[in-house]
Order: C-alpha cells, then structure tokens, then sequence
C-alpha cells in the first residue's frame, strides 16, 4: 500500500508525531538513530511555529489592508468636500481650471492609493496658495489635506511592508512543510531496510504496511428481503479490493449503535431471530489486509 505522506499540513503533523513516537518505543530495536526522531520532531515544531506564524501574518496583512481602505475613504470623503465646494467657483464639469486642484482629465475620484495620495498633494499645494477656499467647519483645510496624506501613505507603507513579510512567512511554512515530508520520507527509507512489507509494527510509526493492499472501496447496493416474520436476507454486489465483509446492524430502541454481528467472505448474509414489529439497521463494510472501509448508507428493515 502506498504511503499516504501528503501536503495537508494537519495530517503532517499527526504523523509526524506518530512516526516520532514509534521510534521512541522502537528506534532501538531496530537500531534507528536517535537523530532521525529528533531531526522528526523539530521539523515538526518548526512547521507548527511557521503555521502560526503565517496565520498571524494573514490577520496583520487583513488589517493593513483595511487601514489602508479606511484612509482611502477619508481621502475620497475630504476631496469630495472639497471639489462640491469649489463647483461654485471652478465650474460644475471638469476643465482645465480643475487640474491645479488636483482633477486632471475628471472629477472622478481616483481608485489607487497613489493617484489619492497626488490628489490629496495637490490639494494641499492649491488650500495653501489659495487660502480662502479652506472651510475651517468642514475640515477642508490644507493642514487636512496634509495630514489625510501622510496617513495615506504611512498605511501604504505599512502595507507594502506586511505583504512582503507575509510573503516570507508563507515561504517559510512551505519550507517546513517540504522539510517534514522529507524526513518521513527518509523515515520510511530507513524502515524498509529494517522490517518486513506486512510487520505490524509499520502501523506503530503511523504508516501503512507497504505489502498491504489498498483499502477497500466502501461498500454499494446493499439490499434486504423479509424472508419471515423476524429473518431478514441481505445481498450486496462486491467492492473493489474487498476480501471479507463486517455486517453490522442495530434494533432502533433496543441498541445505542450498530455492532458487528458477523464476518462474511461471500456477498449474502441473513440476520434471524430479530425482535417482532422492529425497526432494524444494518450497514456494511469491506476488509482485506490493508484495513477496513467506512460503514456502507444505512439501509433500514422492518419486522413483522
């Protein structure tokens, strides 16, 4: 059976853990090194620190982003103060008038943080020469303008910084991550040299039986004749990989969960002597050597 060593970082880490631990109980016997534990485990922890610390470079990245937005809006919010009050003397559409504002070619506002930051600039260059048009009760001021700028572009420049240390954080999760396959995979390397294709104690590691067939599709088709008053007959179709068969059933009101009630190796099985007037469950699953399938869709039986 294939090894299941894949990039889904909390299976990763499960193992991990797993494969360190056999070789606390094993690595002796088998003459394992302890370094190949060691090395297991703090690739481990470091995936593990590297996890967390790439999620909280996610929450960080999340509010520069959104401080940067909110400064964004208080930009749009202050320039469009400022272009309704200079309508009266600059005109209602744009022209030429408007470019010494900060509107060049439109009175639209701008949508990147770098043409705001130009606008809200230039702004402050035309209230400073032009300080009858500042409205003090409105904040439409060229000390507002300034001061909206520079908080504009700290927000970019915080920006600007977590992405880049939000880009190293992912890289280092992803280096992690390649760095604790590979020592499972050489893990696996060293136990193969050392235990047989079927040895139980591959499971111990976490591991499945490299000798062991895959395991077997979940059962289908499961279905159920009344063959008397309280015999139920059961047919099912085979699944793939499947060498033996768990039937596993339940009396609604008399049993708390399905049980295994017997081992088949043929494709029918009949349940007797159930209660009169019940509601019985039975579900299916498949073994073979590689382990055992989840529960068929429970099908549902009543008795006479």
């Amino acid at each position: 059976m294939k090894q299941n060593i894949n990039n889904k970082e909390a299976d990763l880490l499960e193992l991990g853990i797993e494969a360190a631990d056999g070789l606390d109980g094993l690595g002796v016997a088998l003459e394992v090194t302890p370094d190949i534990g060691t090395g297991i485990r703090t690739a481990a922890a470091n995936l593990t620190a590297a996890r967390n610390g790439a999620q909280l470079g996610r929450g960080s990245l999340r509010n520069s982003q959104a401080s940067v937005q909110a400064k964004m809006a208080a930009g749009r919010h202050f320039a469009t103060l400022v272009r309704e009050l200079l309508k009266p003397h600059v005109g209602n559409g744009y022209s030429q008038a408007w470019d010494v504002v900060g509107f060049v070619g439109t009175l639209a506002m701008p949508g990147s943080t770098a043409k705001m930051q130009l606008l809200l600039s230039t702004i402050k260059t035309f209230l400073t020469d032009n300080p009858t048009r500042e409205n003090g009760p409105l904040l439409v001021t060229a000390a507002q303008a300034d001061l909206l700028h520079t908080q504009l572009q700290a927000a970019v420049t915080t920006l600007n910084a977590q992405q880049t240390t939000a880009a190293g954080l992912r890289l280092a999760r992803k280096d992690n991550r390649n760095l604790l396959r590979l020592r499972l995979w050489a893990l696996v390397a060293i136990l193969k040299s050392k235990m047989g294709a079927l040895d139980d104690r591959w499971v111990t590691f976490g591991f499945n039986k490299p000798g062991a067939q895959e395991k077997p599709a979940v059962p289908v088709g499961l279905t159920a004749v009344l063959i008397g008053e309280t015999s139920v007959s059961f047919k099912w179709p085979p699944a793939a990989r499947a060498d033996q068969y768990r039937i596993w059933a339940r009396v609604v009101g008399v049993d708390a969960v399905l049980g295994s009630v017997a081992l088949r190796g043929d494709l029918d099985f009949t349940l007797e002597q159930l209660p009169r007037n019940s509601v019985v469950e039975v579900a299916l699953s498949a073994l073979n050597n590689g382990g055992e399938s989840a529960k068929s869709t429970i099908l549902t039986v009543t008795t006479l």
